[in-house]
C-alpha cells in the first residue's frame, strides 16, 4: 500500500498542471482581490477569495486525469501486474488525490491572509461580525467545510472516471455535476420537495455542506440541518466508493 502511494505521487507531481495549480489558484485568487468592492471585502476573505471554487475545479480535472489516463495510455496493465489488488490501487490513488487536497487547502488558507493583508491592510479586522459571527471564525468554518465537501467531489470524480472511456469525459462530467449540482437539486427541491420530500436528500444538495456551515442562511436552500447534511456527505462517500471500485474493478484493461 505505501509503495502505491509513494508511486502515485510520483506521478502526480510530474504533472506540470499539479505543480502550476497553486500558482493559478493564487493569480486567480488576487484578481479577485484587488478587483472586488471594498465594501464586501468581508465576503471576499471568508471566501477565500473566491480560491475554493477554483481549487475544487482542479481537483475534479486533476482526479480525472489520475484514473482515466492509466487506461488511455495503458499504465493500468503495468499496475495489476504488479501489485495484483485493484482495491489498494483505487484507494491508494484516492488517498494521494485527498492528501493534495488538504494541502491544497492549507496553502489557499496562507494565500488569503496574504492577500487580505496586502489589499486591505488593516482595514480587515477579523474579529468583526459577519453573518453573526467573527470574520475569522467564519472563514475557518467555510475552510474546513470545503474541505469536507471535497471529499464527496473526489468520490463521485473517480466513480465517474471508472465508467468513461476518457479522462476529457470523466472531467467533463465531473465539472458539470460540481458547476451545476446545487442548482439542479435547488429546482428539484422547490418541484417536488412538498410531495416527496426525500428528495432533499439527492447528491447535488449534499454539495451545499461547506456553503452552509460558512453561511446558515443556505438551509433556506438545502432544507437540510448541518448534521443531516454531514451525514449525508458520509453516505455518499462511501457509495461512490462501492460503485467507483465496481466501476474500476469491472472496466477492461
Amino acid at each position: 500500500m505505501l509503495d502505491l502511494i509513494r508511486q502515485e505521487f510520483y506521478k502526480l507531481f510530474q504533472k506540470k498542471s499539479v505543480l502550476l495549480s497553486p500558482l493559478v489558484i493564487l493569480a486567480l485568487m488576487l484578481f479577485m482581490g484587488t478587483g472586488g468592492n471594498l465594501s464586501d471585502r468581508k465576503y471576499f476573505f471568508t471566501q477565500g477569495f473566491s480560491g475554493f471554487q477554483w481549487l475544487d475545479i482542479a481537483i475534479v480535472v486533476i482526479g480525472a486525469n489520475m484514473m482515466a489516463m492509466e487506461f488511455e495510455y495503458g499504465t493500468i496493465k503495468h499496475l495489476v501486474a504488479s501489485h495484483n489488488n485493484k482495491f489498494l490501487i483505487y484507494i491508494s490513488k484516492m488517498i494521494v488525490l485527498t492528501i493534495y487536497d488538504v494541502i491544497m487547502h492549507f496553502l489557499i488558507f496562507i494565500f488569503t491572509f496574504g492577500i487580505a493583508i496586502l489589499v486591505y491592510g488593516s482595514k480587515l479586522p477579523l474579529h468583526s461580525l459577519y453573518n453573526g459571527r467573527p470574520i475569522i471564525n467564519t472563514f475557518i468554518t467555510a475552510t474546513l467545510g470545503d474541505q469536507f465537501g471535497t471529499i464527496l467531489v473526489i468520490t463521485l470524480v473517480f466513480l465517474i472516471a471508472g465508467l468513461s472511456r476518457t479522462s476529457s469525459i470523466a472531467a467533463t462530467g465531473g465539472l458539470a455535476l460540481l458547476i451545476f449540482g446545487t442548482s439542479v437539486s435547488s429546482l428539484i427541491i422547490k418541484s417536488f420537495g412538498s410531495a416527496f420530500p426525500f428528495v432533499k436528500w439527492n447528491p447535488g444538495n449534499m454539495f451545499n455542506v461547506g456553503f452552509q456551515f460558512a453561511t446558515p442562511g443556505i438551509i433556506k436552500q438545502s432544507f437540510l440541518t448541518d448534521s443531516q447534511l454531514v451525514i449525508g456527505n458520509l453516505v455518499y462517500i462511501v457509495l461512490f466508493i462501492i460503485l467507483g471500485y465496481i466501476a474500476f474493478s469491472r472496466k477492461r484493461i
